[in-house]
């Protein structure tokens, strides 16, 4: 990976941690595992250290390597699916397994009635929802969704099933007036609006 003086600078700007993690020479073996384990090249290993520097200060033996196998089996992963889940969101490694992916992931579940085979493609097709609270975000928007569009679990499920990025929308600024301008200017009834989405 070719980082420039730059580069390094900016980083170090962004956490200090850097700064000590290079003189400890942590930051090799954190970098080389990445590119080995996820087969990443030079160009995505500098972009994911660049949006995330904070992946050179972990523990390769303590937080690494072991975040990587729970997401690899818990989702049975290829090791490209796992790649593309650790580039779209490299934020993973500072997530606590116990208190924060596992309720989360069994929040889903739960709620949605997801089998694992559906909660893998939905977390490999939005990594994102990871990082999203559950009482600030899914539970508000599952359930307005269900109250706005009068969606049965199965409607709801299905739903988010097909379209996961619903978790990434505001529902004040983007779901509400999107619903309500479909709704007026299509005259649609609360069921041909929910048949429409």
């Amino acid at each position: 990976m070719d980082l420039t003086d730059a580069d390094v600078d900016r980083l170090i700007r962004k956490d200090k941690r850097l700064e000590v993690a290079m003189v400890w020479n942590t930051a090799g073996p954190s970098m080389e595992f990445l590119r080995t384990r996820l087969s990443l090249s030079p160009a995505e290993l500098r972009k994911m250290v660049l949006s995330s520097p904070q992946v050179l200060t972990y523990s390769v033996e303590e937080n690494m390597e072991p975040k990587l196998e729970y997401l690899e089996k818990r989702f049975s992963l290829s090791p490209l699916e796992l790649k593309k889940m650790v580039l779209s969101l490299p934020q993973v490694f500072n997530y606590n397994v116990e208190e924060n992916m596992k309720p989360k992931l069994e929040y889903l579940v739960k709620r949605l009635s997801l089998s694992p085979i559906e909660l893998g493609k939905m977390v490999v097709s939005l990594p994102q929802v990871l990082s999203y609270s559950v009482e600030e975000n899914m539970k508000p928007k599952l359930e307005y969704l269900e109250k706005r569009l009068s969606l049965s679990p199965i409607e709801l499920r299905k739903m988010v099933l097909s379209f996961p990025t619903v978790f990434g929308l505001n529902v004040e600024d983007n779901m509400k007036p999107k619903l309500e301008y479909l709704e007026k200017r299509l005259s649609l009834s609360p069921i041909e609006l929910m048949k429409m989405v």
